[in-house]
């Protein structure tokens, strides 16, 4: 009985340090896929002189990546100025994902200089490491 009573001590204060980790690590696959995103709107407005208004939709009108990340914890939005030459893309969790608790680092974006944000109470340093 006494065993049993140190296993179910343990594990209370063992699984919310875990679900925490798992929330972390989740949080990379917005920033890489942001990341990439990044990567592909630079390509785009090297070649066409005005960067991509569509994340899903094949090129010349976007630039063809899902809107969801690997592991479909995120969907991604891409927010275009109207002369074509800045852009924010963000990254929200989605319902399946699993990351809708992560009430630290909700969502993240990015605009066209590499600026970094972050909705939620945490530090963008802290989430987009």
């Amino acid at each position: 009985m006494v065993t049993l009573a140190l296993v179910g001590i343990i594990a209370a204060l063992a699984l919310p340090a875990y679900q925490r980790h798992v929330r972390r690590v989740n949080r990379s696959e917005a920033t890489v896929a942001l990341y990439a995103l990044l990567a592909e709107q630079e390509r785009f407005h090297l070649r066409h002189g005005s960067y991509a208004a569509e994340v899903a939709a094949a090129p010349p009108a976007g630039l063809g990546i899902p809107v969801t990340t690997g592991g479909r914890r995120y969907s991604l939005v891409l927010a275009l100025s109207a002369d074509g030459q800045s852009f924010i893309a963000t990254a929200t969790p989605t319902r399946e994902g699993g990351q809708e608790s992560d009430s630290e680092c909700l969502a993240f974006s990015v605009d066209h200089r590499g600026r970094r944000a972050v909705s939620g109470s945490g530090d963008v340093a802290a989430c987009w490491r």
